[in-house]
């Protein structure tokens, strides 16, 4: 099977480590946590929202839940905070994450509100190295509801959302339990991701396709691929990437030219967003992505049409960076493979 040590070694090297870096991200949950149990509820209370300790509703959500997080910097997790509330009353949802903020503040740390969560940064030597997003919820009359707005939102742009991030979660679990190969093929678009939009500067932010997105086009496009001598990653993911890139809906103008080029998927749950929205923004942005996207299938697809293990591995570089392994050049002696011919389209 064509580059699978390569592969192996790869995925290893990109799946974070959960008695390493993970452990840390664990710590720092906890701590939060304890914080917001210890101190938010007499936050509240001072705003006429009476809650108890046992009442705050902490869980985790996002690529730490699915276990599909890769070994970037800085490190993220999702933590969820339900809090009953009456969110007739309650309206300002800003000041709902200043509460949290307030329960959270510390010295090493940054806390940002930010339009769908509360960001807690974590900083070594200047370079942040780690944040945790608690998007906060409210419980009102057995309904969920996120708290929308930056921190200087305008009126209308902050605002309750009805939401159901457990029954998210446990949608996209039953999607990958079981899966290990599709739970690769997720870690490897993430890399392909962070390294292809790694440079994106501030103010074009909104360009870069959410992980989210990624995994819920994973889910749907997913193709296993197998043979005698196991699970063939390589191909498994060109099939997937082909099949992504068959989702967009793409115009072309006088000359042939990509004029527009948009993918849209829905959460499966409330509030059935378009998780791509916020790149619909330009045309530009869904253009940017299919095109590497496409380039993307166009070098695994020659991956898997080369003879040569060093030239598919060359092939594959350009998907991942150096930090996937290229085999050393065959010697003459060498037995070469049967090669399988993938057209693209």
């Amino acid at each position: 099977m064509k580059l699978k040590k390569q592969f192996e070694k790869f995925h290893n090297d990109i799946k974070i480590d959960r008695d390493q870096e993970a452990a840390t991200l664990t710590e720092k949950r906890k701590i939060l946590q304890s914080e917001l149990e210890d101190k938010l509820p007499g936050i509240l209370d001072k705003h006429d929202i009476k809650v108890t300790k046992s009442d705050l509703d902490i869980f985790d959500q996002g690529s730490y839940k699915l276990n599909t997080t890769i070994v970037v910097t800085p490190y993220d997790r999702d933590v969820a905070i339900i809090i009953p509330l009456d969110k007739n009353i309650h309206k300002d949802t800003r000041a709902i994450k200043k509460y949290v903020r307030e329960a959270l503040k510390h010295n090493n740390r940054t806390i940002d509100i930010k339009e769908p969560c509360v960001t807690v940064k974590y900083f070594e030597d200047g370079e942040e190295v780690m944040h945790i997003d608690l998007p906060v919820y409210a419980l009102h009359e057995g309904k969920v509801y996120l708290a929308r707005g930056s921190e200087f939102a305008t009126e209308g742009n902050y605002f309750w959302e009805e939401a159901d991030p457990k029954g998210l979660n446990d949608s996209m679990l039953n999607c990958i339990t079981g899966q290990g190969q599709m739970r690769r093929i997720i870690r490897y678009l993430k890399k392909w991701k962070y390294e292809k939009y790694k440079n994106t500067a501030d103010d074009k932010k909104n360009q870069i396709p959410p992980s989210i997105g990624l995994t819920l086009l994973a889910f749907d496009c997913f193709e296993k691929v197998a043979t005698s001598e196991g699970e063939d990653d390589l191909t498994a993911l060109m099939k997937t990437i082909q099949n992504i890139v068959n989702q967009f809906d793409v115009t072309y103008g006088a000359n042939g030219e990509i004029t527009k080029a948009e993918i849209t998927k829905y959460l499966p749950v409330k509030p059935w967003t378009d998780v791509f929205f916020k790149m619909k923004k330009s045309d530009e942005y869904g253009k940017i992505f299919y095109n590497r996207l496409s380039k993307a299938l166009q070098n695994l697809i020659d991956a898997c049409n080369e003879s040569s293990e060093h030239d598919a591995g060359l092939s594959v570089q350009k998907v991942f960076g150096e930090e996937f392994e290229v085999p050393p050049k065959e010697t003459s002696c060498s037995s070469t493979s049967t090669k399988k011919e993938y057209s693209f389209g």
